[in-house]
């Protein structure tokens, strides 16, 4: 008689008919490992920080500050967050857009009423006024202009030009009204003022560097030979970055890349705050954001993506990708290695060094695909996997083998892969309340959901028992009792709290140092494992007829059903199992 044995299990094909699908292959995988051929459950979420906004973040980071601290960083818009493109950086700056106009801040700065820096320097407001006392001999035509430095030595684009005086060897000019910065708390501070002069004569005319004054001078007298002047000006084409600045992406060689709507921005290398016009791109179509492998930048719109490669922003050529559907999401575009991927109306795409592909083309059509509502995803990578979360759940994509495909349990708004120590956290956000979690990390095992192919017999006949066997997940069945005695004797202890009226949670209900601060009388509740059993369904033709708890090894019976073609079952268990058996007699199993 017919038997039924599984001892490899895999993901999720939902384009495959449920008859038709591989032995092994599942219907519903909730939370599943299948990394193993066995089939196991991921680490539940370790609970992490609970950030204080009452409105739902859509973005995470975990900041190192330059004590090797960290803390958690949280917004409530989607916000691009880049460690700082910089050599010898000791003060562990970031930049960001996205929350507004685009900024920038380090250790100190987080620490002040206002925590970051609008990035760039704003270009000095009006010009040096000037005036000959001693002319000199052989007199040419020169002028004047200024840049602001900031505190992190990030120098403006130049001042208007002064107006045109003569002068030459021996000459004395006087130099006023040198204009300042506001130095407005959200602008870095600027420290000192650069002088340039004009040098005529030369094969070109540019501004040359003439002396550094401390900001707040306003005079200066100049007395310099031409052939003692400095280099030229660097910072000609010096702009601060639009301020609708968007997805700022790590190029390397010192890039920074970012968005606005039609136009793709770079930095100069190395000088996050200077973004020249002229390292602009446009774009024909809307950007929603990008991501970038090797040297190459891919970039999203509402159309058709393209490519951007080159080494350096005065080179970079554009490569439209006529064959591509646009992107969904902003906050699914996940830069992996090898390639950047994302969501599409039809499914998941990949751009990388191999070329491009719809990587869930084989295991999703295009309605099965509309029904994980990829327009929601927040994704990120983790053990080179695709991860995405949106607000019904999550899902695992492993690009290479897609018969390791799970949907997790678990809801998220904003993700961060953690590059110190290579942890993946969600934020989950419930009623008014958001909690940052670890994924696959706390002691105990989710309860995964696996269930099966159906399984077809054009003879009628009866699955009559079965058997499971399992792995131990580490917890025993003493832990898991003690654990729920202890949780039923906390809520008992604050149910009797809470009708006493008085939680000695308000302020001056404790002496100092008494209780914790936001803190009252009611205990925490334990967390309790689940249980160490696997709960098996068993369906006949489409009807359950069959539900027990069982345990590793125990052979179990099932009631007879003589009429029945078509079987599947359902594995609910934190357990791992390895393999599972069903049969029409005891002595087949």
């Amino acid at each position: 008689m017919p038997k039924l044995s599984i001892k490899s299990f895999k993901g999720l094909y939902p384009s495959i008919a449920p008859r038709l699908l591989p032995d092994g292959s599942s219907q519903v995988a909730i939370d599943c490992d299948f990394s193993s051929g066995s089939l196991q459950s991921f680490r539940s979420p370790l609970l992490t920080a609970n950030p204080g906004n009452v409105n739902q973040i859509n973005t995470v980071y975990l900041y190192t500050d330059k004590n090797g601290a960290r803390q958690w960083l949280s917004f409530e818009n989607t916000v691009n967050i880049l460690r700082a493109p910089i050599a010898n950086d000791t003060t562990s700056r970031i930049y960001y857009t996205g929350d507004g106009v685009p900024k920038a801040t380090d250790t100190d700065q987080l620490l002040q009423p206002t925590p970051y820096y609008q990035l760039g320097v704003e270009v000095p407001a009006g010009t040096p006024a000037v005036s000959v006392s001693v002319a000199g001999t052989n007199t040419l035509s020169r002028a004047y202009a200024i840049t602001h430095v900031t505190e992190w030595g990030e120098e403006s684009a130049p001042s208007a030009v002064s107006e045109i005086v003569s002068a030459g060897s021996g000459s004395t000019v006087e130099l006023s009204s040198i204009p300042q910065s506001a130095n407005n708390t959200d602008r870095n501070p600027v420290t000192k003022i650069y002088i340039y002069r004009t040098l005529s004569g030369t094969t070109s005319t540019a501004l040359q560097f003439l002396a550094e004054i401390p900001h707040g001078t306003t005079t200066y007298t100049d007395t310099t030979e031409d052939k003692n002047l400095a280099k030229a000006i660097k910072t000609l084409d010096g702009n601060e970055p639009p301020s609708d600045l968007f997805g700022l992406i790590s190029m390397g060689n010192g890039i920074m890349a970012g968005f606005t709507d039609y136009e793709v921005c770079f930095c100069e290398p190395y000088q996050p705050h200077s973004w020249p016009n002229k390292y602009k791109l446009a774009s024909v179509d809307k950007i929603i954001g990008g991501g970038i492998f090797g040297n190459r930048l891919v970039v999203c719109t509402d159309n058709k993506p393209f490519t951007v490669i080159g080494s350096h922003p005065d080179s970079m050529s554009m490569s439209l990708m006529t064959d591509i559907l646009p992107c969904v999401s902003a906050k699914g575009i996940v830069s992996m290695d090898g390639g950047v991927v994302f969501p599409t109306p039809e499914g998941l795409y990949y751009i990388g060094s191999g070329g491009y592909r719809n990587v869930t083309s084989d295991q999703y059509t295009e309605e099965d695909w509309k029904d994980l509502n990829p327009e929601e995803f927040t994704a990120t990578q983790w053990n080179g996997k695709y991860m995405a979360f949106t607000s019904s759940g999550g899902y695992l994509f492993d690009l290479s083998n897609p018969n390791l495909n799970t949907t997790i349990g678990h809801t998220g708004t904003a993700v961060h892969s953690d590059s110190e120590n290579k942890y993946l956290y969600f934020n989950s956000f419930s009623g008014s309340s958001n909690a940052i979690y670890r994924f696959h990390a706390s002691n105990y095992y989710d309860v995964l959901v696996w269930r099966s192919k159906q399984f077809f017999f054009p003879k009628a006949f009866s699955f009559t028992c079965g058997q499971v066997f399992t792995t131990n997940n580490g917890v025993s069945s003493a832990d898991i009792e003690a654990a729920q005695a202890l949780y039923d004797i906390i809520t008992a202890a604050n149910a009797i709290v809470y009708l006493s009226g008085s939680l000695n949670g308000a302020i001056n209900d404790f002496v100092i140092n008494g209780g914790t601060i936001n803190g009252d009388d009611m205990q925490d509740l334990p967390t309790v494992p689940p249980s160490n059993s696997v709960n098996i369904k068993f369906y006949a033709d489409g009807n359950l007829i069959h539900q027990e708890e069982v345990i590793d090894a125990a052979v179990f019976r099932m009631p007879i059903v003589s009429d029945a073609h078509e079987f599947e079952f359902e594995i609910i268990t934190p357990l791992t199992v390895d393999e599972i058996n069903f049969a029409t007699s005891v002595k087949e199993l």
